[in-house]
């Protein structure tokens, strides 16, 4: 991926509930099927890969939608992990080249990513660094959220509910 550059707007947050699935190491979503029934656009999508955990797009819009993949838990670390100062709103993709149905290009390797999980929040921290800070926190699925440092991707917020 040449460039993506990602645009945050106050508004509603798709209805999607993040699920972690502990028997197969990854996170996924519920209610897709309210989600269409309220008129959302989920088809037609792609993913940008951060190391195997996936933004899912809404190609003709270039909304993210949730959050889903693999990701397991084996490597994850324990520490505080609470948002704050979020936002409610959409988040906007934009790539060069154009997002395609089906094609999903990594944007961040799995070797520069670190996950902190926090037990008393139930929250998971996807970051680049976790030294540092989120410039701003958006909800854009419920219990998911995008964080930036800089107007770049930062982090990936998930409060999944625990499955086995």
């Amino acid at each position: 991926m040449s460039a993506v550059k990602f645009e945050c707007y106050s508004g509603a947050i798709f209805p999607f509930v993040p699920v972690y699935c502990r028997n197969e190491f990854s996170f996924d979503v519920q209610n897709i099927e309210i989600a269409r029934s309220l008129g959302y656009s989920i088809d037609g999508t792609s993913s940008i890969q951060i190391s195997f955990l996936q933004i899912s797009v809404d190609v003709k819009t270039g909304r993210a939608l949730h959050v889903w993949g693999y990701h397991p838990n084996l490597d994850w670390k324990e520490g505080p992990a609470l948002p704050s100062k979020m936002k409610s709103g959409e988040i906007r993709v934009n790539s060069e080249p154009p997002l395609e149905p089906g094609i999903s290009p990594r944007f961040i390797d799995h070797e520069a990513i670190e996950t902190i999980f926090d037990a008393r929040s139930g929250w998971v921290r996807v970051t680049r660094n976790n030294d540092q800070e989120d410039d701003e926190i958006w909800e854009f699925c419920t219990g998911t959220a995008f964080g930036s440092r800089e107007d770049k991707l930062h982090s990936i917020w998930i409060r999944p509910k625990f499955t086995d």
